[in-house]
């Protein structure tokens, strides 16, 4: 019997559309039917969000908001060992780091609690004697907030946290492959105190995401996912001028220069690319390296895939599990293999992992050299642990192949050179770089790109900002 998944006004429904297997990416069996929303339920959604946005929401205060999103925030916490364990189950991801990620979504919500009240506008200086101009910022109204499958907690806070804080309601949609850990939040939300209407949930598939896109009383969408799907939500919002958040994918390059911390540069590459199982936005997948210490590069790189071993994701040592789907595991083989056919070298992995392996969908670690910058494989996001590391001869070449991508998310840069990593770090056009680091994702700092990573930002008070209007108030004195 398939779940009852969505939430509508605070009461839990079974949707009435197709349902939809939720598969278990560990050992490819099912673990759920999960219903999906019929149109007349994504409408009932967002009329209940938009009741709430004019009732009781809208005339709550913000230091009431924060006190509520503060007590949303203590009871995530307090469940992160249970959120973690939905989020492992249906992802496949690593439960320690999946117990992390639950942390870190409620330092999110608590995070942006604290700007519900602190939302401000401005006096605005005015030629004309006697009148007295200022801004006012309000809440844009009801949000459509739609996640991807590989972090769907953080993603979830991610999008709520800022929404809330800014006085919006929310109709969030999970993916159809990591809905319950997403569905649980909702529910904490709920039992925190936050009104019924403020928070909808709905599940299904792109016809449900399509349903909410071009509802008419939608003000903003944010989404998270892939760039195809992302252009068709553009053109539906755009039919109506809603406004959009989009972070979507990423082709990030990694350099590492001859005079870095060899030992730490390596590490840090495989986290930046095997993380996730090499599903995540940021992913450094394009690994530039300069030619002097290209093969000792190599050689320690290779031993650090291994420690990536994949493996059962509930077991306390295994740092790397499955691939998300059957589709997922095909399109990566299809893309290494395209490479290797263009001539690229499998350095280690390149396949399904060898030994005692869970079933499930499975790829080993891979690095791939002997590839040209202008390859499909360094061009195209993989979405699976692949890397492809490219030798450069100096630091304007470094840049040069850096920015040749038509994403622009995220980048790294090892070096002892402080003036070189400061001059690289302004060269690449990216929305976020690391120097001797990577990964790093705090709430008070934003979060996004350019290009084809997509417009806006998460965190930081550009989050908060982004879900409000601004106001004009002219008052003349007399």
């Amino acid at each position: 019997m398939p779940e009852r998944s969505q939430i509508i006004e605070g009461e839990r429904l079974t949707g009435d559309g197709e349902p939809i297997p939720n598969w278990n990416p560990t050992d490819a069996t099912i673990l759920a039917e999960v219903d999906s929303a019929t149109p007349g339920q994504v409408d009932a959604a967002v009329r209940a969000a938009k009741s709430a946005f004019e009732g009781e929401w809208g005339r709550i205060d913000p230091f009431t908001r924060r006190r509520l999103m503060h007590d949303f925030a203590a009871l995530v916490h307090e469940h992160a060992a249970e959120l973690g364990t939905l989020h492992t189950t249906e992802t496949g991801f690593p439960n320690g780091f999946a117990f992390g990620e639950a942390v870190a979504a409620a330092d999110y919500i608590a995070h942006f609690a604290g700007w519900a009240d602190k939302l401000r506008g401005a006096v605005v200086p005015t030629p004309v004697p006697g009148l007295h101009t200022y801004t006012i910022r309000e809440p844009v109204g009801v949000v459509a907030a739609i996640v991807a499958f590989n972090v769907p907690l953080m993603l979830t806070a991610f999008k709520l946290a800022p929404a809330l804080a800014a006085g919006c309601t929310v109709v969030l949609k999970a993916s159809e492959q990591a809905p319950f850990g997403p569905r649980r939040i909702v529910e904490l939300a709920l039992e925190a105190g936050i009104p019924p209407g403020v928070v909808n949930f709905v599940t299904g598939g792109p016809d449900v995401g399509t349903s909410l896109v071009e509802h008419p009383d939608v003000a903003l969408v944010t989404f998270t996912g892939g760039g195809r799907v992302a252009s068709t939500i553009a053109a539906a919002a755009g039919a109506s001028f809603k406004r959009l958040l989009l972070e979507l994918g990423g082709k990030s390059a990694n350099i590492v220069f001859a005079d870095c911390d060899l030992d730490h540069a390596v590490q840090g590459a495989g986290q930046a690319v095997f993380l996730l199982t090499g599903q995540q936005c940021i992913a450094g997948s394009r690994i530039l390296v300069q030619r002097p210490i290209l093969e000792e590069f190599l050689g320690r790189f290779e031993d650090v895939a291994r420690e990536w071993k994949p493996g059962d994701p509930f077991a306390h040592d295994t740092r790397m599990g499955p691939l998300i789907s059957e589709a997922a595991l095909s399109r990566v083989t299809s893309l290494v293999e395209d490479a290797q056919r263009r001539g690229a070298r499998v350095l280690t992995g390149g396949g399904r992992p060898q030994g005692h392996t869970p079933p499930g969908w499975f790829y080993a670690p891979t690095i791939l050299t002997n590839t040209r910058i202008d390859d499909p494989i360094c061009e195209d996001e993989v979405f699976g642990p692949v890397a492809v590391v490219v030798p450069f001869d100096d630091e304007a070449e470094a840049v040069t192949m850096a920015n040749r991508t038509r994403y622009g998310l995220a980048g790294g840069v090892w070096t002892r050179d402080i003036g070189r990593a400061h001059r690289v770090a302004a060269s690449v056009r990216t929305g976020t770089m690391w120097v001797n680091s990577w990964s790093f994702v705090t709430p008070g700092a934003p979060f996004g790109g350019v290009g084809d990573s997509g417009p806006g930002r998460e965190g930081g008070i550009e989050a908060a900002e982004a879900f409000t209007e601004v106001k004009t108030v002219y008052v003349p004195y007399n």
